[in-house]
């Protein structure tokens, strides 16, 4: 969220990456929101084990 909200109010010579940064922010959180939507996979058991 930081990262959105200084991209939206930078000034300066940085301001030519703003369209960059609210890309790169909106996309990291779209991933995250997404993978808190997937179902979990549970715990997974090793193979070729011997307790």
């Amino acid at each position: 969220m930081a990262l959105l909200a200084k991209a939206a109010w930078v000034d300066g010579p940085a301001a030519a990456n703003r369209s960059l940064a609210l890309l790169i922010g909106g996309v990291l959180m779209a991933s995250g929101g997404l993978v808190q939507l997937l179902p979990d996979s549970g715990p997974r058991s090793r193979s070729g084990t011997s307790a």
